[in-house]
């Protein structure tokens, strides 16, 4: 039994390139001799990998030291594999975690995925499945950083006091923008071409509610 985002014919290969050596997985099973397995699978590719032999130990871990993935197994003592994704989730929302587990079941498997984990891996494993989650699931974590990176660079160079102008005019104008902040208000912008009118709408929109959506501009 598989479930997740990274499985089926259709997942395609990493479009990332990431050095495996600047990598740290962090392995969470009660079992010993799992831990040991999936750090000889990964470590023979190059990934730093840390070892915990349960969630509370692990969580302890994620405190102290900056992990890129984590793999844990579902039936734990003390505290099982749904509780700490659950622990996971709160405390570092963009931590991949891939369930592993020799109890799979369907309803299981649809719980892990609906609380957040990247995927949902049934053993005995096989290095070949394993290092293709672990690839695609490190792939898009560094997707999202990238594009989290660009999205604040873009709130960056919009925001309202990056605009060029000191004219008592154009201060009237930004204190319009900073008094539209959280608004759901429409607003129309008028003014000649080549003004400006543009910048200032996508400055309001990088203040307002919607600017996590795109922005779309529309010559009429």
């Amino acid at each position: 039994l598989e479930i997740g985002r990274g499985h089926g014919s259709m997942a395609q290969e990493p479009r990332v390139k990431v050095d495996p050596k600047k990598i740290k997985i962090l392995a969470v099973d009660d079992d010993a001799v799992a831990r040991e397995l999936l750090q000889t699978i990964l470590g023979s590719h190059g990934y730093q990998v840390l070892t915990a032999s349960g969630g509370k130990e692990a969580l302890g871990i994620l405190q102290a030291v900056p992990v890129d993935l984590v793999m844990s197994d579902l039936v734990m003592p003390g505290m099982d594999g749904l509780a700490f994704l659950k622990a996971v989730r709160a405390s570092l929302p963009g931590l991949s975690v891939i369930i592993t587990t020799a109890h799979g079941s369907i309803d299981s498997a649809v719980e892990a995925i609906k609380m957040g984990a990247y995927a949902y891996l049934t053993k005995p494993v096989t290095t070949e499945r394993v290092m293709h989650l672990v690839k695609q699931a490190i792939e898009e974590q560094h997707l999202r950083q990238e594009n989290l990176y660009l999205r604040r660079q873009l709130e960056e160079r919009h925001r309202f006091d990056n605009i060029l102008g000191k004219s008592p005019r154009m201060q009237e104008v930004y204190r319009l923008i900073a008094d539209l902040e959280g608004s759901e208000a429409t607003v129309l912008i008028q003014g000649e071409t080549g003004t400006g009118k543009e910048l200032i709408a996508r400055a309001l929109h990088f203040h307002s509610p919607r600017k996590d959506r795109p922005f779309l501009a529309v010559n009429c």
